[in-house]
């Protein structure tokens, strides 16, 4: 029993009007998390047309420069060119941060209801949120360190060099947003269950609930006969 009374769980219809008043939980780790996830998962897929992209950019480059051409004018192409085989990467990336931005927030307002009892505060659990990303950051630096062990780099081929980069920036990528996923929804859930103790009522509140559904659903059967009344009409 918690020290001020408050141990009833609230309803289905109070801890919804707390989720439309936007107290529910989120994280921008998760939103971020996905956006990276979502461009690793694009870049598997495309890697060889990457590949053969990225080089021909490079190719392209040293030969205007071996025409002497302006440098900034090469750079300038390059940059052109490489956000042309890019582009896929920082759409998928663009829609996995929309979507992480949404599907937390659309998850947690789904319910209806009204409460009238006076909502809370959100609740913030700092000290408990900076333990999770210290523990993800570890865990990601471990995973990352062992992943990159099998990359060789070929110093022979351009194409070496860029597979080699390749590999190195898609495992850093794709291990950083799996973890920032990982750590986001557990920040979420863990604001979630607060939010969700925060709500619990006293008795006298619980009651003051109880009568005000009681009085809704009797305004609903009442509409719904009078509807009724006036279609047999």
């Amino acid at each position: 029993m918690n020290e001020d009374g408050r141990f009833i769980p609230p309803g289905p219809a109070r801890t919804a009007a707390f989720s439309h008043a936007g107290g529910f939980g989120k994280s921008r780790l998760f939103t971020v998390g996905c956006g990276l996830l979502s461009g690793a998962t694009v870049a598997y897929f495309l890697k060889s047309q990457i590949r053969v992209g990225l080089e021909n950019c490079f190719r392209s480059g040293m030969d205007n420069t071996l025409l002497h051409r302006l440098p900034t004018e090469v750079f300038g192409e390059f940059l052109q060119s490489a956000g042309v085989v890019l582009s896929p990467l920082a759409a998928s990336t663009a829609v996995g941060l929309m979507c992480g931005a949404l599907l937390p927030a659309l998850a947690a307002r789904r319910g209806k209801g009204v409460t009238v009892v006076p909502l809370p505060k959100m609740p913030r659990a700092a000290v408990s949120i900076g333990a999770l990303r210290v523990f993800g950051a570890v865990v990601f630096g471990l995973a990352f360190l062992l992943s990159v062990r099998g990359i060789q780099f070929e110093t022979g081929s351009l194409s070496g060099w860029i597979d080699a980069f390749g590999a190195l920036t898609w495992r850093f990528v794709a291990l950083l947003g799996g973890m920032l996923m990982f750590v986001g929804a557990a920040e979420v859930l863990l604001l979630r269950y607060l939010s969700y103790r925060a709500l619990f009522l006293t008795q006298s509140e619980f009651r003051r609930e109880l009568r005000n559904q009681e009085g809704a659903r009797a305004m609903s059967q009442a509409g719904r006969a009078e509807v009724r009344r006036g279609g047999a009409q």
